[in-house]
């Protein structure tokens, strides 16, 4: 691994364990508190508790897929490859916590959620999408370094 691609490196395999541990927690709770889960929610949720726990199933499962994907495009780092991938990864996960980070935002505006715990998770989404912008131009300049001519 260059020195360059070392904060990079970082930001993907940080995100990426967070990731992998959020999905297992999401496969647990899909598997064992789908219960206790449906119970917390309001008589107007129709949805059994099946349908909860295989939704959060599902959720974990995704999670645990996108940190797993994280691990991997940071050990090709490492490795001395994996440039365009990550390039890909660090830019798809900086537009989508944008995303999330104005939903959250939006909602709290509504009145729809309770403000303290929207503002923290988009300041909180709006850091990870700096750091994951930063990294993706990082690598893309790495990238420009290595393929220009001597």
């Amino acid at each position: 691994m260059s020195r360059s691609t070392a904060g990079p490196t970082l930001v993907l395999t940080g995100a990426g364990i967070l990731l992998g541990l959020a999905g297992v927690a999401g496969i647990a709770a899909g598997l064992f508190l789908a219960e206790p889960i449906h119970d917390l929610l309001p008589d107007e949720i129709t949805s059994d508790a099946a349908a909860i726990g295989g939704a959060a199933l599902a959720l974990g499962v995704a999670l645990l897929l996108t940190g797993v994907a994280h691990l991997v495009a940071a050990a090709a780092l490492r490795r001395g490859a994996g440039l365009v991938p990550g390039v890909v990864l660090c830019a798809v996960m900086a537009v989508l916590a944008v995303g999330w980070a104005v939903t959250a935002l939006v909602a709290a505006a509504a009145g729809s959620v309770p403000v303290g715990g929207m503002l923290p998770a988009a300041v909180g989404l709006l850091l990870a999408a700096a750091a994951y912008g930063w990294s993706a131009a990082v690598l893309v300049r790495v990238r420009r370094t290595a393929r220009s001519p001597s």
